[in-house]
């Protein structure tokens, strides 16, 4: 007797896949706080911030999105201003955010690069 397919709504797999992003989130977390000289609640805004943005990049594998937050908190800690919250909109993005610069952007981008 053949088995019952089951379908999972989109809502439903967001769902599910809520707390393994929590728990991924975390990870990331405590392996890169000790590094950074902010707050916890700034960090995670930061963390989940480039975790949805590397979501929008195409990014899906733990490793990929890993590295593309590394990246991300890098450029934030080595830009000339401190490292701040993630903007709230792609609207609010600016050539001197470093966070939101590595942000999916529907406008075009003329970043201005120091040496």
């Amino acid at each position: 007797m053949p088995m019952p397919m089951f379908r999972i709504s989109k809502q439903q797999a967001a769902e599910l896949a809520r707390p393994i992003v929590r728990k991924f989130a975390e990870r990331l977390i405590r392996r890169v706080a000790p590094d950074l000289p902010v707050d916890p609640a700034t960090l995670v805004r930061l963390v989940e911030a480039g975790i949805d943005r590397a979501h929008g990049h195409g990014l899906l594998s733990e490793r990929d999105v890993a590295r593309f937050v590394d990246m991300q908190l890098a450029a934030a800690t080595t830009a000339e201003a401190p490292l701040a919250s993630p903007p709230a909109t792609n609207d609010e993005f600016s050539a001197t955010d470093p966070v939101g610069a590595l942000s999916p952007c529907p406008r075009k981008r003329n970043l201005r690069f120091s040496a």
